[in-house]
């Protein structure tokens, strides 16, 4: 909202991505003990789905963000909204803009009366209501009951004034550094959360009082930290919101869906509708960008999300100076770009047409129907096959040509008049891969549910002073301000040690003298018989001092090893496994880990022809 939160907002997110999950090294506690490895799981087939008997409405509501409170923009930006599909923009107001003398309340102010403009024009406006003002807690975030209950009526009172508003947002990106201030930011996570508790409670119970039908969105986290959240929902904050609130800026499209489910997981028989109020990914390209609004929006679509908000609607700063150039949905003066035009297909094409389902073809696809009559897909490239009469549809919102084949990067839009049903008019050739650790990223293993992954990876830590593989575990992420803010595999106690899907995290507790180091290991356990060969793709952090080591081995059998800096593509070769083989690919810290050895990668197995 505006360029100082934004930017503040993508700042952090660029910190969190140079740490990659580093922080201070806790006290080590007794590691899990080794389990079994898991059985092998079969790999998935194709399985022909049959069309919906009954189309049902989708539920999502698709919005944008906007800035008339900030920015004072025209209003005839909002007919461009109108005509890419939108349905909710989300705003916000500054409380010193309207209570500039204790209990009394104004509503002059341009950057509060565009509210009047957004209802009567027919959006559903979900506001972010500001929680400090210089006549409370010295200006800082609320905390003290005073503060809250001051805060509470200024709520109520813009109630009263905009009777159209449909949800109010309590806080803004809370989890974060750059929108709390005063005790709330420089006392820690325990005492912030209960702040919040305090602060959103207060509110929930004034306003229920005169606006029972006004949704209060609670939770207010950048990213999905799980860890967070779990205090908050163990403090009772889930009956005080009707949604929980998410900006999702490090989760890709492909993860989406798991680290949601984990998400509901947590919140357990209480769970709240999730809204997603700011999304968004500034990629290299607009192509890449529009790319990550049709795959994130066909995601959240057909994973339960009540509510996602596009950040932006329209470009931001000057002609000279343009905020986020590959973001905005529009230009200065309205014209769509090419991620509007995707938008626009997606709500008026593809979201129109019903609600959406994820169809099972196999773990290295991602195809979405919506009703009967539309299609999202992409994956591992392989041959595409319609019969149907269908329009097609690029990542931009262009028509196209009758594609040939998919692509892992750019989703295909397919509309057609007729119903269209997978495994019958719309059908995907064959390929020779057989593992992605980024496709088959396995949450499954929670120490407060099942004791095992369900899918043919594990992953563990090898601690080089016990020379044992100690098993990791699903953690929700944000447990700590220095670790990941979206669930990831790690341990308690050897934080930051961790992986996630693009990411992983050897540790050192120890010295040059006498070092303790804990590799992560990626666990392969082969359902495949055959040939196979392990192309795998490394990015170690430019802060690392000496790279990382990398070991391959199959039954505990050393058949691959090296050390490297930089960029690194891994390929063995003619690699022979049975069924059950195990694959351990071990990452270590070279001789130190000065300056991180946070490492990319990613790896395939593909079947020898």
């Amino acid at each position: 909202m505006g360029k100082f939160q934004s930017a503040c907002t993508m700042m952090v997110l660029l910190l969190l991505c140079a740490c990659g999950g580093d922080g201070e090294a806790e006290a080590i506690a007794t590691v899990p003990a080794p389990i079994a490895v898991a059985p092998p799981v079969a790999s998935p087939t194709p399985v022909p789905v049959a069309p919906p008997l009954a189309v049902v409405p989708n539920t999502m509501a698709l919005g944008a963000a906007t800035a008339f409170s900030q920015q004072g923009w025209n209003f005839s930006i909002l007919d461009t909204a109108r005509s890419m599909g939108a349905t909710t923009l989300r705003d916000g107001v500054s409380w010193r803009d309207i209570e500039k003398a204790p209990g009394t309340y104004q509503f002059t102010s341009a950057n509060v009366t565009y509210l009047d403009t957004l209802i009567a024009k027919g959006f559903g406006v979900t506001l972010l209501m500001s929680d400090s003002n210089p006549l409370y807690d010295n200006g800082y975030t609320v905390y003290t009951d005073a503060g809250r209950a001051a805060y509470a009526k200024y709520i109520v009172a813009t109630l009263d004034r905009f009777p159209g508003i449909k949800a109010i947002e309590i806080g803004n990106e809370y989890n974060a550094f750059n929108f709390v201030t005063g005790p709330v930011l420089s006392e820690g996570y325990g005492p912030r959360q209960k702040y919040y508790f305090d602060m959103l409670r207060t509110v929930y119970t004034a306003v229920k009082a005169s606006h029972p039908t006004v949704k209060i969105l609670g939770g207010a986290a950048i990213d999905i930290p799980v860890g967070y959240f779990k205090p908050l929902f163990e403090l009772g904050a889930l009956s005080y919101m009707d949604g929980l609130t998410i900006h999702p800026y490090d989760t890709d499209p492909e993860q989406l869906e798991k680290q949601l489910a984990i998400l509901r997981s947590a919140m357990g028989a209480n769970a709240r509708p999730i809204y997603i109020t700011e999304f968004a990914k500034e990629m290299d390209s607009i192509p890449d960008t529009a790319s990550y609004l049709v795959k994130a929006i066909a995601v959240m679509a057909t994973s339960g999300v009540a509510e996602a908000d596009w950040y932006a609607l329209r470009q931001q700063g000057s002609a000279s100076d343009i905020w986020y150039k590959n973001v905005a949905l529009s230009s200065f003066s309205g014209e769509m770009l090419a991620p509007g035009q995707a938008y626009q297909v997606m709500s008026q094409q593809v979201l129109a047409k019903g609600a959406g389902v994820r169809i099972a073809i196999d773990d290295f696809t991602y195809a979405y129907e919506f009703g009967r009559n539309a299609m999202v897909i992409w994956g591992e490239p392989r041959s595409l096959t319609v019969t149907a009469s269908a329009k097609f549809y690029n990542s931009q919102g262009a028509q196209i040509a009758q594609p040939t084949a998919i692509t892992a990067g750019s989703p295909i839009i397919i509309v057609s008049d007729t119903p269209l049903v997978y495994g019958g008019n719309v059908t995907l050739g064959a390929t020779q891969l057989v593992a992605d650790s980024y496709d088959q990223f396995d949450f499954s293993y929670d120490v407060s549910g099942p004791a095992t992954y369900q899918g043919p990876w594990a992953y563990y830590a090898y601690g080089t002073r016990r020379q044992t593989f100690d098993v990791l575990y699903t953690q929700g992420g944000g447990e700590i301000s220095s670790s990941d803010w979206m669930p990831y595999i790690g341990s308690d106690s050897l934080r930051p040690l961790n992986i996630n899907a693009n990411n992983l995290n050897p540790v050192d507790f120890g010295t040059a003298s006498s070092p303790d180091i804990f590799k992560p290991v990626l666990r392969y356990t082969s359902p495949h018989s055959g040939t196979f060969t392990v192309k795998g793709s490394w990015d170690v952090t430019s802060r690392s001092s000496d790279g990382i080591d990398l070991t391959v081995q199959v039954n505990a059998k050393t058949v691959f090893s090296t050390a490297f800096n930089g960029h690194y593509d891994m390929e063995v070769k003619d690699l022979s496994l049975s069924r059950g083989d195990v694959v351990n690919i071990i990452v270590g810290t070279n001789k130190n880990v000065t300056g991180s050895d946070n490492t990319r990668y990613r790896i395939k197995i593909y079947r020898n022809s």
